[in-house]
């Protein structure tokens, strides 16, 4: 028999191990077939599940089976549990367990707990619990919802309480409010209240509002309120639609155009506009 032959009958009559079989033992994945594992194979594969649950176990996975672990392994688990329940404790969280902690870390955790509290109340948050106060930490956090509430009532914020106010600060919060209608009244918001300007500020009010509705008028815009015109000022916004009138005329929109405002140049301006547009009017 030739060699070839000879090699290819013998490869043919050996069996070949399944090695996506033991794959997927190995990876505890469907597909395993026990039966077609080899002695070898088999402890390989326990060996996989022994370590699949040591490293469930560290986790703090629920599929975890304590019964599996050596005891070098059980140590290391317990530990990474204390280690997981101990940064838990630090953060504030509502699953610390303080059975688990040494004294050392309940002491490291009464001053982390103490100092995430000031800050709380510091930034005025509902979670402060003033009763873990120090007179000095009191005194801060007053002297910081005072800022705070100072800081409210200048910016008009509803969190604002006047009574908390001195009244070098009631003053401040009253010129900062003063200040603020102006600028409402100046640029029309609604926000203005004219009752509280002074006449020098309500003259000012006025000067601003004439000038936004001349340039309304002026534009030929429908916010222009033709009845607060001064006499110059009639003058020039008749002059502008005129102008405005005229351009519209001689660009072709007649649906913006009025003739009647046109004087005789004005028309001949206008005819002479239409002729150059169209060409065979002229004939």
């Amino acid at each position: 028999m030739p060699l070839l032959l000879l090699f290819a009958a013998t490869s043919w009559a050996q069996p070949i191990p399944d090695d996506r079989n033991f794959h997927n033992c190995a990876g505890g994945l469907p597909g395993c077939d026990l039966s077609l594992l080899t002695p070898d194979q088999i402890g390989r594969v326990a060996e996989a599940h022994k370590r699949r649950n040591f490293d469930k176990c560290l986790a703090g996975n629920p599929t975890c089976d304590p019964t599996m672990l050596s005891p070098i392994q059980a140590e290391a688990m317990v530990a990474e549990r204390k280690r997981r329940n101990l940064d838990r404790c630090m953060q504030g969280s509502a699953h610390c367990d303080l059975t688990l902690l040494r004294k050392e870390e309940r002491e490291r955790l009464k001053v982390a707990r103490n100092a995430r509290n000031l800050a709380q109340c510091l930034e005025g948050s509902p979670k402060c619990d003033p009763t873990l106060l120090g007179p000095a930490q009191l005194e801060s956090v007053m002297a910081a919802r005072k800022r705070r509430n100072l800081e409210n009532c200048q910016s008009g914020s509803a969190a604002c309480d006047p009574t908390m106010l001195t009244p070098g600060e009631a003053g401040l919060v009253a010129a900062a409010a003063r200040k603020a209608n102006l600028d409402a009244c100046l640029s029309g918001s609604a926000k203005c209240d004219p009752t509280i300007l002074t006449e020098e500020q309500a003259a000012a009010v006025a000067a601003a509002r004439s000038r936004v509705n001349l340039d309304n008028c002026l534009q030929g815009s429908a916010s222009c309120d033709p009845t607060i015109l001064s006499e110059s000022q009639a003058t020039q916004v008749s002059s502008g639609r005129r102008r405005r009138n005229l351009d519209n005329c001689l660009q072709g929109l007649f649906t913006k155009c009025d003739p009647s405002q046109l004087t005789a140049p004005e028309m001949a301006q206008v005819i002479n506009a239409r002729r150059s547009r169209n060409p065979q009017e002229r004939r």
